[in-house]
């Protein structure tokens, strides 16, 4: 199946609520939660909290895959990569910029507040390897 055009996929990447994160288990199956996510244009940022499932299974395998799709058209996308976790005050800012996406200004910082209330929040970097398109 072609791709989408690139002005397609930039808007698809960018409205999209959620990316569904599959990390392996030590169990060995798949561990999947859905996800707020930020498309940079370049990876994708997820915040979750330092002492999740996703962010042990990424400390042991850095594999990973996400799903991103459209319920109202039917298209998504697949996008398999690495993810690092980046830790500490360097997850402020993405963290920040990932909540632009989903709340109004001035709701961002009272909502990142309550969020790191324990000062837990990481952010999972996920560089796309490779990525296949569903796109009618």
């Amino acid at each position: 199946m072609p791709k989408p055009s690139p002005e397609r996929q930039a808007q698809f990447l960018t409205t999209m609520p959620n990316a569904v994160l599959a990390t392996n288990s030590r169990r060995g199956g798949p561990q999947m939660t859905p996800n707020w996510y930020l498309w940079t244009g370049d990876a994708f940022h997820i915040s979750t909290a330092n002492w999740t499932a996703k962010v042990h299974n990424i400390r042991s395998d850095p594999n990973v895959s996400l799903c991103i799709d459209d319920p109202v058209s039917g298209d998504y996308v697949a996008v398999y990569g690495q993810a690092v976790v980046i830790e500490g005050p360097a997850a402020r800012a993405p963290t920040l910029e990932l909540i632009r996406k989903y709340r109004a200004e001035p709701d961002v910082l009272p909502h990142w507040e309550r969020i790191n209330a324990r000062n837990d929040r990481v952010i999972i970097s996920v560089t796309p390897q490779r990525v296949l398109w569903r796109d009618h």
